[in-house]
């Protein structure tokens, strides 16, 4: 005997799913999507519950991404990394109008519920003005503080007219998302204060998949490493002249490990040249894929963050130190508030970041007393593990995701 009841309600849901439309995110992101540790990582996170399209600036030739679960739309267009302000900005419009077609072309044919933006810049939230007038949330995941970052790279002050402008973009974008994230408590402090606007933090932590003690190899040398970006801003001459006290001290088995690619590459490049510390800096002048990482700096002896006090440094929390913890790699990093937020004297090596001499003390202190460096080690992990860890953090973006589409 047919159920009548069930029929009915059986059809009914499948019109009401025929209207609506299938829930679809679209990510859109300044940068190379297989080397940026949290659009890849945030990205595969929503795309476990829904689909993602990712607008990304296109792979360079030599890697091939994972595109598991997400449909990427590269646009024709290289980063920008010179050190032209007008560079700069002639390069973030030019992907802003990419973006904007791109993204007009894909919403036509999916209608989107969701438009998530990664900054630098802040404007790029602009692409979505349409989208935001049919109706669709607009999340802005601010990285870092475009208007201090700017300034700095180009030498500007807090006091002139294009930081300030800078600061009414900040806020105007930011108000034009539905939700603001940031990626620490520190950003979150300061931007609450500059927009009037709540912002919810997602940390930059490690993907406890790639990043975990498991992926540790065994240190066959001495071997202190830094990867990602290079630019001077970030520190890159204090780790030149810490080799060439080694060089004067004649410490042949300490070297340091730099593997990136920035602005300031070949000025780098020349400077180890010039000073004759190809023994003590080896310089691996390439990106890699995020999922590849732990097998390049997996066995190494320090992980450092040799960052400046500047006004954007101070602010900063780099997701490489993260990174390191997680692998349980003795960190030694500049001694900054915002890093002091989250870890203490007895988890980190800390450095004062205008004093080479010290940073080279503590290498050789450390290295002669290394059992005391992995203690710290693991006292850094287990405090990342039980308060950082991003199985916490992925599960508060979902929460925020969620709450954008329904």
């Amino acid at each position: 005997m047919v159920n009548h009841g069930f029929v009915y309600c059986v059809i009914e849901t499948k019109l009401m799913e025929a209207k609506s439309p299938a829930i679809r995110i679209c990510m859109i992101a300044y940068t190379h999507y297989s080397t940026d540790p949290r659009v890849k990582r945030e990205a595969e996170a929503i795309a476990q519950q829904y689909p993602v399209d990712v607008i990304t600036l296109e792979e360079p030739q030599n890697i091939q991404p994972d595109y598991s679960k997400i449909t990427f739309h590269p646009l024709k267009l290289g980063r920008f990394r010179a050190a032209r302000k007008m560079g700069y900005l002639i390069s973030y419009f030019l992907f802003c109008i990419k973006a904007f077609f791109k993204l007009n072309k894909l919403d036509f044919k999916h209608n989107y519920n969701v438009v998530y933006f990664h900054t630098m810049p802040d404007f790029v939230i602009l692409t979505a003005v349409i989208q935001k007038l049919k109706g669709a949330k607009l999340i802005l995941d601010i990285h870092d503080l475009f208007p201090e970052l700017f300034i700095l790279k180009f030498k500007s002050s807090e006091n002139s007219l294009f930081y300030k402008l800078l600061l009414q973009v900040e806020k105007f974008c930011a108000n034009f998302a539905d939700t603001v994230i940031t990626v620490h408590h520190v950003y979150k402090n300061i931007l609450e204060g500059r927009i009037n606007k709540n912002v919810q933090v997602v940390l930059n932590v490690a993907d406890d998949k790639i990043f975990n003690p498991s992926k540790r190899l065994p240190v066959k040398e001495k071997k202190i490493v830094y990867h990602g970006t290079i630019s001077k801003r970030l520190g890159m001459d204090s780790i030149i002249e810490a080799a060439e006290l080694f060089q004067g001290k004649n410490i042949n088995d300490i070297f340091f490990s730099i593997i990136g690619i920035g602005e300031y590459a070949e000025t780098f490049q020349q400077k180890i040249k010039e000073k004759s510390l190809e023994n003590f800096v080896k310089f691996d002048n390439r990106f890699y894929p995020v999922q590849d990482l732990p097998g390049i700096i997996g066995d190494s002896f320090f992980g450092i963050i040799p960052l400046y006090n500047n006004l954007s440094n101070k602010k900063t929390l780099s997701v490489k130190m993260f990174e390191y913890v997680s692998l349980k790699i003795p960190v030694i990093t500049s001694d900054l508030d915002s890093t002091r937020f989250y870890f203490d004297d007895e988890q980190m090596i800390y450095f004062n970041p205008d004093n080479v001499k010290e940073l080279f003390n503590k290498i050789v202190y450390f290295a002669d007393h290394y059992d005391e460096a992995l203690k710290m080690a693991d006292k850094a992990y287990k405090r990342a593990f039980e308060s950082y860890s991003w199985p916490k953090d992925k599960k508060k973006l979902l929460r925020i995701v969620e709450r954008s589409i329904y």
